[in-house]
C-alpha cells in the first residue's frame, strides 16, 4: 500500500449541510395545502364492544 517514498496514500473529504425548518407548531404546506402528520402510535386501538 505504501508509495515508493514510503508514505501511505490518503485523501479527505469535507461535507457540510444546512437546512431550514418552520418554527415549532407552524403548519407545513405542500402545493398550497396544509399537510397533517400523525404517527401511527398515536392512533388508539378501538375494540368492538359486545
Amino acid at each position: 500500500m505504501r508509495r515508493a517514498d514510503g508514505k501511505l496514500p490518503s485523501s479527505w473529504e469535507v461535507i457540510y449541510a444546512h437546512a431550514w425548518a418552520p418554527d415549532p407548531g407552524a403548519p407545513i404546506r405542500e402545493g398550497g395545502h396544509d399537510v397533517a402528520s400523525v404517527p401511527v402510535s398515536a392512533i388508539p386501538i378501538r375494540r368492538k364492544q359486545s
